[in-house]
């Protein structure tokens, strides 16, 4: 008999909230206000989910022997969206390249165009290195998570790894080493979780918990720091809370529709593509710098994302196809 893989539509539906919340860090929801500081610290857990679903369908994807064809595809996403982010950067006049070194860093990880490009190297990166470790010493993964550690240490005080290139140059900001990594491993050490006897609803109240307790450690950072980190120690358990309570919410009972769907399917693109209104330049008038910004780019990004997935990426693929098959 066929076994029938799992589909974890909450799982899938999160995606969406996660991609919203990615829009909300970008475009504040209510401009120059403390509310939108605290919807950004709320919404930190979006990067770091995104990180933790990867890891927690890695397993499965390597052991099934499906791994380059997995990197093959991140790999494709990467070369586009950096070269759509360079050809829009350029138009608005904001490239700011001037070195081979610059291109070397937006290869590393650091945002020099494109500032939400760095994930889709980080996830390569960090990919590449788990399927090496897991082949070679699989029960190392269990200790990756701490990896983490390594930000908590360098972040909050901007330590630069070449001061001559600034912010860019503190590539752990934003670097497999110190977050990819350790979120992906955590998601895929995460499935020991689920044998836990826990109801989703408890999962649910202790991921607004550590919500509420990110908001005021948030304010103490910025109190002592006199800045305003992007990860803080509550953002860990707020997101692992949340991704048990989806890992468990009863799918049989709750029919989540399009909403499944559309997570699923335009997530990800929802998140490379809502940046091309981040930057101000590109919004009508009348919208930047509005409650309007987040809601404009967010469903602005969704209707190019879902253009794209099923329309402009079928038709490619159905060229090349023909091409390949000489037709």
């Amino acid at each position: 008999m066929t076994k029938v893989p799992v589909r974890y539509d909450a799982l899938d539906a999160m995606r969406l909230l996660a991609a919203f919340s990615v829009v909300c860090i970008h475009c504040w929801i209510v401009p120059g206000s403390m509310v939108s500081r605290y919807v950004i610290v709320a919404a930190r857990f979006a990067v770091p989910f995104f990180f933790m679903i990867t890891g927690f369908f890695l397993q499965t994807v390597i052991d099934k022997g499906r791994f380059k064809e997995y990197i093959h595809k991140i790999v494709m996403l990467a070369v586009g969206a950096n070269i759509l982010y360079f050809i829009l950067d350029s138009l608005y006049g904001t490239l700011e390249v001037s070195s081979i070194w610059d291109v070397c860093l937006q290869l590393l990880g650091a945002p020099i165009w494109g500032g939400v490009v760095w994930y889709l190297f980080a996830l390569i990166y960090s990919c590449i290195i788990i399927n090496y470790i897991y082949k070679k010493k699989a029960c190392i993964i269990k200790f990756l998570p701490f990896l983490i550690i390594g930000y908590y240490c360098l972040i909050p005080y901007s330590v630069s790894l070449i001061p001559e290139y600034g912010w860019r140059s503190c590539l752990v900001t934003n670097n497999f080493l110190f977050e990819g990594i350790p979120f992906i491993a955590l998601g895929w050490n995460i499935r020991s979780l689920t044998k836990w006897n826990i109801n989703w609803k408890t999962w649910a109240f202790f991921a607004l918990v550590f919500t509420v307790t990110a908001i005021f450690e948030a304010r103490l950072a910025n109190r002592v720091l006199h800045s305003w980190i992007q990860l803080l120690f509550s953002t860990i358990p707020q997101t692992i809370c949340i991704m048990m309570a989806a890992l468990t919410f009863p799918q049989y009972k709750w029919r989540l529709g399009w909403l499944s769907t559309a997570g699923r399917k335009y997530a990800t693109y929802i998140y490379i593509f809502h940046f091309i209104w981040a930057d101000t330049k590109s919004l009508p008038s009348k919208i930047d710098n509005t409650p309007y910004m987040v809601w404009f780019a967010f469903f602005a990004a969704l209707i190019l994302s879902v253009i794209y997935v099923d329309t402009v990426k079928p038709l490619v693929s159905n060229i090349a196809n023909r091409c390949k098959n000489g037709k």
